[in-house]
C-alpha cells in the first residue's frame, strides 16, 4: 500500500508544492544560509562527480581536471591532491578498501591504489580495457574491474587484476606500440568473464555518481553488475565464476542495489525485480507507475528509494507502509539516508530532510548557490554537497541540525519539549518517537 505523507493532524502535507517548511516546526534560523553552512571551498574548476566519504570519515572529491582531493571534513582544507603525470581526462569517484586504501581510475586506462593519509601512489596498473567506473576490491588485494576495448565494442568483461603483478607484454605488442593509437600493456588478468554490452554504444546510462557500469559488492561476498542486453550477473571475486546470471525484461540498465542481507534489487524502466542474492531467483516484482528517473538506492533496513517521472519520490518499506511524495525534485540526484532516519533529497536548489518512515519534512538546509549533487554523509553527521552553477561549483559542508541538537543535549543544554517539536539548546527540530 502506498500513501501520501501526512502531518500529525492527519491532513495531507503540502510543503513540497508550497515550498514552505513543515508546520511541525523548523527553526527559522535553519532556513538562512548562516544557519547551516559550516565551510565552503572555492575551487578553480568544476567537480565532475559528487563528493564521497570513506568508512573512516574522510571526505574526497574527484574533479573535471583529472584530480582527486582529500579534504578535512572539519575545516574544508585540502589535505592532499592526486593527479597522475600526463593525465588530464576522466577521473572516477574513489572506491575504498577495508584496509584503508583509495582506488581510482584515471583516463579510463589506469588504476591507482593510493595511501589514504598521504595520497601517494602505492600501485599503478595500466589497463588494456577501457573502464569508466572505480574498481571493486577483491580478495588478497586484487581489484575487480568492468571494461571493454572501446565504445563500439559489444564484448566487455568483468575481470580481476593484481596490482603487485608486473605486466607481460608480447613481442608483437612491443613492435606495434609506436603506431597504435591505444597501446597494449600486457596486464595479467587473474580471471575474466565475458559479458555483453548494448551493441553500438556504452553499456548503461550515467549513474548519479557520474560513472558507468558500477560493480556492486553484495553482503554475501559476491560482486554484481548490470551488463547490458537486459543481463545482470553476480560473480565470485576469488575466481570469477558466475554465481548466477539473469536476463530481465524491460529497458533501463540501472546498477544492482543490495536490499538487506539476502536480496538484490534490479530496476528496469517500469518494474523493479527483487532477486535472491545467492541464486538470482526472482522473489517478487514491483510495478512502477511511471518511467524510472534515477538510480534507486537502499538502506540497511531494506527500504528502497527512487524517483519516477519528473516529480515523484517513492519509498518502498519492507513492513508495507510505503509512501510517495510529489514535488519539484531534482530527480538526477538519488535520495540518501543517514543513520538517524533523515532522507535527503534536492528540491528547487535546496537540500531537504524527510522522515524516512512517514515522508514528513524534518528541515531544509539552504546556502548561496544551487545544490548540484546528492550529499556525502560525514562521520560527525554533517553533509558535503556541490553548489554553484554551470560556470562554477564549490564544495560546501552543511551542519545537520538534528546532529547539532543531539550534541548540545549531550553537553547539558536545556531541553524544552512539546507535542510537535523539541528544542535542545538553540536548535529546534521535529520531535521523534
Amino acid at each position: 500500500m502506498q500513501r501520501s505523507p501526512t502531518t500529525s493532524s492527519g491532513g495531507p502535507q503540502d510543503s513540497f508544492e508550497a515550498g514552505r517548511p513543515s508546520l511541525l516546526g523548523t527553526a527559522k534560523a535553519l532556513l538562512r544560509p548562516e544557519g547551516s553552512e559550516r565551510w565552503r571551498v572555492k575551487l578553480p574548476f568544476s567537480l565532475s562527480n559528487r563528493p564521497s566519504a570513506d568508512p573512516q570519515g574522510g571526505l574526497f572529491a574527484s574533479a573535471g581536471d583529472g584530480t582527486l582531493r582529500r579534504f578535512d571534513p572539519e575545516t574544508g582544507k585540502a589535505l592532499w591532491t592526486f593527479k597522475h603525470e600526463g593525465g588530464a581526462g576522466h577521473m572516477t569517484d574513489p572506491a575504498f578498501t577495508e584496509d584503508g586504501k583509495v582506488l581510482v581510475v584515471a583516463d579510463m586506462r589506469r588504476v591507482f591504489v593510493l595511501d589514504r593519509e598521504t595520497g601517494q601512489t602505492e600501485h599503478e596498473v595500466a589497463l588494456d580495457l577501457s573502464t569508466l567506473s572505480p574498481p571493486a576490491s577483491g580478495p588478497n588485494g586484487t581489484l575487480v574491474l568492468f571494461g571493454g576495448d572501446g565504445m563500439f565494442d559489444k564484448d566487455w568483461s568483468i575481470y580481476a587484476v593484481d596490482p603487485k603483478v608486473k605486466p607481460k607484454k608480447r613481442l608483437m605488442d612491443r613492435l606495434l606500440a609506436p603506431i597504435t593509437l591505444i597501446p597494449r600493456h600486457g596486464t595479467v588478468h587473474q580471471w575474466e568473464v565475458k559479458v555483453n554490452s548494448q551493441p553500438g554504444m556504452l553499456p548503461i546510462p550515467m549513474t548519479p555518481k557520474g560513472d558507468l557500469h558500477r560493480l556492486v559488492n553484495l553482503p554475501n561476498g559476491l560482486i554484481s553488475a548490470t551488463t547490458g542486453d537486459s543481463e545482470v550477473i553476480a560473480v565470485n571475486p576469488a575466481d570469477g565464476q558466475p554465481a548466477w546470471r539473469r536476463e530481465l525484461p524491460g529497458q533501463g540498465f540501472y546498477d544492482p542495489v543490495p536490499v538487506g542481507e539476502d536480496q538484490v534489487m534490479v530496476a528496469r524502466s517500469e518494474r523493479l525485480f527483487f532477486l535472491d542474492a545467492r541464486s538470482g531467483e526472482t522473489l517478487r516484482e514491483q510495478p512502477v507507475d511511471n518511467v524510472l528517473f534515477s538510480q534507486p538506492t537502499s538502506d540497511g533496513a531494506g527500504n528502497v528509494f527512487f524517483f519516477t517521472g519528473l516529480d515523484k519520490l517513492h519509498v518502498l518499506r519492507p513492513d508495507g507502509r510505503s509512501w510517495t511524495a510529489q514535488g519539484k525534485f531534482e530527480t538526477r540526484y538519488s535520495p540518501v539516508e543517514d543513520a538517524h532516519g533523515n532522507l535527503f533529497v534536492v528540491k528547487e536548489g535546496a537540500l531537504y530532510s524527510l522522515n524516512a518512515e512517514t515522508g514528513e519534512e524534518n528541515f531544509r538546509l539552504t546556502c548561496p548557490g544551487e545544490v548540484r549533487s546528492a550529499p556525502a554523509l560525514l562521520a560527525d553527521g554533517s553533509l558535503a554537497i556541490k553548489v554553484g552553477s554551470s560556470q562554477r561549483e564549490d564544495l560546501v559542508a552543511l551542519q545537520n541540525p538534528i546532529q547539532a541538537a543531539m550534541g548540545e543535549e549531550n553537553q547539558g543544554a536545556a531541553v524544552q519539549e512539546s507535542v510537535a517539536w523539541v528544542r535542545i539548546g538553540g536548535v529546534q527540530v521535529k520531535r521523534r518517537g
